[in-house]
């Protein structure tokens, strides 16, 4: 009876290793230039893909502090719906206030775990960025009912 790797090696040498010593020496010469080409192509993807989203979400995130700044700076509900138009209109982000909301009591209505738990390498990045730009305590929701949104809510002294 012969042993199992015999057969194995006796399959491979039929059906995938080539016979001549042309085709050998190619493969000896391509296939690590075809691995190597593979890792160094994720570990270029992986590394751009984080960067990007660093840069964006800090973008983002000082978008953000700058106009929580300019509302705590507002003097009074007009001034504050003037600066909410004026973010809307030159960020294109979809901003609001309401007064006298509560962090704790938004994240728990719509089920935001504020502990952060377990997290993809991805939302780590978001939630860094905010937490290096803003002073205030917030929450954000990766998980919206909108796929395409992020939501961010930021506790202010009279609001949310």
């Amino acid at each position: 009876m012969k042993a199992p790797l015999g057969r194995l090696s006796r399959f491979l040498n039929r059906t995938i290793v080539p016979r001549s010593l042309f085709l050998r020496s190619m493969l000896i010469i391509v296939l690590p230039l075809v691995v190597l080409q593979l890792v160094l192509t994720v570990i270029f993807y992986n590394r751009h893909w984080d960067t990007v989203t660093r840069w964006l979400a800090t973008g983002v995130a000082g978008d953000v502090s700058l106009t929580i700044e300019l509302l705590e700076e507002a003097g009074g509900p007009e001034e504050r719906a003037a600066i909410l138009d004026r973010v809307r209109r030159h960020t294109g982000l979809a901003i609001s206030f309401e007064p006298g909301g509560d962090l704790e009591a938004a994240a728990a209505s719509i089920g935001i775990d504020t502990g952060r738990g377990l997290l993809a390498h991805i939302d780590n990045k978001i939630i860094e960025a905010f937490a290096d730009k803003l002073d205030r305590p917030f929450t954000v929701d990766l998980r919206s009912a909108w796929p395409a949104r992020v939501v961010v809510y930021v506790q202010l002294e009279d609001g949310l």
